[in-house]
């Protein structure tokens, strides 16, 4: 089962204790907000619409800034939708050994946008930590040094 991202990690303990079945839970990547049928990128770099659009999504990467500066990757999908991404990367790699004695031991790695060398660094992680051939990393990393996010396991939607 692999349930919404949005519940808390409580709440993903409570629904793996009432379940035979395993739940697969997102530790890392760039996690979706939005999804939307407008085209940002189409509207702007395009043609102002989805029919005929030469597909700058295709060659370039485009990305929204908000009021304090905050930078939301845009990523398209084969529909022209356009899927805009959290600002700051899901890491949960100091969780791994808590996650594993709560029961919830298939963690996804969302890669797709990655450099296959950082990609294969993530995961060797992730595995040396759930074998316990590697130590997790503080739970402190990424406060204030690396811009990095918990997703809702923490404070749930805000």
């Amino acid at each position: 089962i692999a349930p919404s991202l949005e519940l808390t990690l409580a709440q993903l303990v409570n629904l793996q204790k009432s379940t035979k079945l395993p739940l697969e839970i997102m530790v890392h990547g760039y996690t979706e907000m939005m999804i939307s049928e407008y085209c940002a990128i189409a509207s702007f770099v395009g043609t102002g619409k989805k029919e005929n659009c030469p597909m700058p999504c295709v060659t370039e990467d485009y990305a929204l800034k908000d009021r304090k500066g905050e930078v939301f990757p845009l990523r398209t999908d084969p529909y022209c939708r356009m899927h805009i991404m959290n600002s700051h990367e899901m890491d949960m790699r100091a969780y791994v050994p808590e996650l594993h004695r709560k029961g919830l031991h298939i963690l996804r790695i969302d890669g797709r946008h990655m450099d296959p060398h950082r990609l294969r660094t993530i995961v060797a992680d992730y595995v040396s930590i759930q074998n316990g051939t590697k130590e997790a990393p503080p739970k402190s990393v990424g406060k204030d040094d690396t811009p990095i996010t918990r997703g809702h396991y923490f404070r749930g939607i805000l």
